[in-house]
């Protein structure tokens, strides 16, 4: 068996504009394949390099961004980002992706400076996360745990949840 010893290089770190067509066809690209994954009506991929080795099948987010090879720096962000999210939380990591590709294709599409579309996300971020913990969230339910038949339904519904 060969190997090869390669010598380590230095990161190489560069800045320059984002507002090429080939960012625009990838982030297409991949927002197709993770969307055509998403609900009820999804698809399965299979997942095959050109080199060779094996095929996956799934739709299940780590898989699919985990098994992808990909060479655009934004991308790898992404998927590097989504695959966080579903190490952390275990779930929505298709939603995850369809939002970050919506939220990037969108704001190329705006002549606005990154700086002031980054300060504008993060300042919606703010307001989402204030709303989420406040007490008039629509999306906080009471719930007596005192109740068995409230956490036994609880309990059902956290076991029978489909993953994504």
């Amino acid at each position: 068996m060969m190997s090869y010893i390669i010598p380590k290089m230095a990161s190489l770190c560069s800045s320059g504009h984002l507002d090429s067509d080939v960012l625009c066809q990838v982030l297409s690209t991949l927002r197709g394949i993770v969307e055509s994954c998403y609900g009820p009506f999804g698809r399965l991929k299979l997942i095959h390099n050109s080199v060779g080795g094996y095929i996956v099948t799934t739709s299940q987010s780590s898989a699919l961004l985990g098994n992808l090879s990909v060479s655009h720096p934004v991308i790898k962000l992404i998927i590097a980002s989504v695959l966080n999210h579903v190490s952390r939380f275990s779930d929505s990591g298709l939603f995850t992706a369809i939002l970050c590709c919506n939220l990037t294709e969108n704001a190329k599409r705006l002549n606005v400076p990154c700086s002031h579309i980054v300060k504008i996300h993060k300042h919606l971020l703010n307001i989402c996360i204030d709303y989420l913990t406040s007490e008039e969230c629509a999306c906080r339910i009471q719930i007596d745990f005192s109740n068995s038949k409230t956490l036994l339904s609880l309990v059902r519904t956290v076991i029978n949840k489909p993953t994504c």
